[in-house]
This record gives C-alpha cells, sequence and structure tokens, in this order.
C-alpha cells in the first residue's frame, strides 16, 4: 500500500504528515510530522506524532531517541502525555514508563520539540517506542528538521553567498567577508555559543561588505556566527576562539 503524504504550508512552516501502516504486536504510529523545515530560525519548532495500544491489555511503554545527526547549536527535547523532558543534543533512553490503555491514542500533548536558537542546519532524529516488558514489541519512526538553510538560499539564489571567517582560529577579533552578499536588504551579524544562545548581534547595511568581529571577550572554545536577514537565516559558520 502505497504511503499517503500530504504537505501543508503555514506560514514559514513546511510539514510532511505521513499516514503509515507502521506497526508492532501492540503499538501503531497512527500518524507523524516526518520532516518539519522553517525559514525563521528563533522559535521553537514541533513535529506531532500519534500513537496508539492497539493490543487488548493496558500497556508500559518507554521510549528511545537516537540522535542520527544534529546541527551545531541544536537541541531537542520531547513531550509524552503532557510532560516535557529537558533539552538535549545527545541520545536518550527513557527510565519511566508511561501507561497507554486498550485502543489509546496519544493526543497533541505527544510530540518532538527543537530548539535552534538561531542556527541553521538538519537535524535528524530516530524514535523507538516499546513495551516495557517486551522490549522487541517496538515501533522506530524518524524525524528531520530542516532549519533555515533550504528556503533562504532558493529566496537568495541569485547571489553568490560565501562567506568566510579570518583568522579561524582567532583571538581577540576576526574578519568576516561577505562577497556578493550587496544586493540584499540590511541584515544582521549575531555569535552565538554552541547552546545556541546569542552573545552578541550587529546591524549591518547592505552596502557593508567585511564585518570585524569583536572577540575580545569571549572565552576560549567554538562558536556560531549566523547572518541573518529578515528573521531568516541566511548562512552560519562555526569558528574557534583561542587564548
Amino acid at each position: 500500500m502505497k504511503n499517503n503524504i500530504l504537505i501543508i504550508s503555514l506560514a514559514l512552516i513546511t510539514l510532511t504528515l505521513t499516514s503509515i501502516p507502521l506497526k508492532s504486536q501492540s503499538l501503531k504510529l497512527v500518524s507523524i510530522d516526518s520532516l518539519v523545515e522553517r525559514e525563521t530560525i528563533d522559535e521553537e519548532v514541533k513535529a506531532h506524532y500519534q500513537l496508539q495500544n492497539i493490543s487488548s491489555s493496558e500497556k508500559s511503554v518507554l521510549l528511545n531517541i537516537k540522535v542520527k545527526s544534529i546541527s551545531d547549536g541544536h537541541q531537542y527535547q520531547f513531550c509524552f502525555g503532557g510532560v516535557c523532558k529537558l533539552p538535549r543534543t545527545t541520545d536518550f533512553y527513557e527510565t519511566t514508563d508511561v501507561s497507554m490503555k486498550p485502543g489509546e491514542i496519544t493526543g497533541d500533548d505527544t510530540y518532538m520539540v527543537l530548539l535552534p536558537f538561531g542556527a541553521t542546519g538538519t537535524t535528524s532524529l530516530e524514535v523507538t517506542y516499546y513495551i516495557k516488558d517486551s522490549p522487541n514489541d517496538k515501533i522506530t519512526f524518524n524525524i528531520t528538521y530542516k532549519i533555515g538553510v533550504t528556503s533562504a538560499k532558493e529566496e537568495l539564489s541569485g547571489l553568490e553567498l560565501e562567506p568566510v571567517i579570518s583568522p579561524n582560529p582567532a583571538r581577540d577579533y576576526a574578519i568576516l567577508k561577505l562577497n556578493n552578499f550587496l544586493n540584499t536588504s540590511n541584515y544582521s551579524v549575531r555569535i552565538f555559543d554552541l547552546s545556541g544562545k546569542i552573545l552578541t548581534e550587529s546591524f549591518i547595511p547592505a552596502s557593508q561588505s567585511e564585518v570585524k568581529l569583536d572577540l575580545a571577550n569571549l572565552s576560549e572554545g567554538s562558536y556560531l556566527v549566523g547572518i541573518i536577514s529578515e528573521n531568516k537565516s541566511i548562512i552560519s559558520r562555526k569558528f574557534q576562539v583561542i587564548r
């Protein structure tokens, strides 16, 4: 049977909703936002799915999440039955089971959340639900988030966006060369730590082709610099500060 795929665009979000006959002895995946694309980079992004207990008895369900890939600056968290875990960047193994009655389907309070913290890129998660007393009674599915990169590059396809940071690694300052960035509207340059926290922001006119980044107050470590136009990230680069 072919999958039924419906693509819905809401504002700046594109969701690929897939209804698939993915099931085990006790569990069935009723629906899932398998691919979520978003142009803006400063707001959390949710991927909903529905899980059903198709057995004739109450089941205790556990969850594992494997990070297949995660972009610098991104974090994820999941909410099940209205209970949300702390954001993280690594694999997760749930130890507290959730009880599901026969025929029960999870509601709108069960979803995965991506926190982009101003960073572009793609993050993919492999999610496995299984029965506590029968680990092989399980279903596995993937959720992928694409933040900022695709849509922004398509809108600016006539430009050669190849910003270069030098030196890298840097000490007290670095130069961000924007090359053929001149034809866009005004933009901002932000420096983030790898948790996604904005450390500095500078507003730059479109006529300026180079930006001097003041790094004197940054500790040694890795950071991201992001170029943002009209709240859409065009590109981001990773760099290091040494002391």
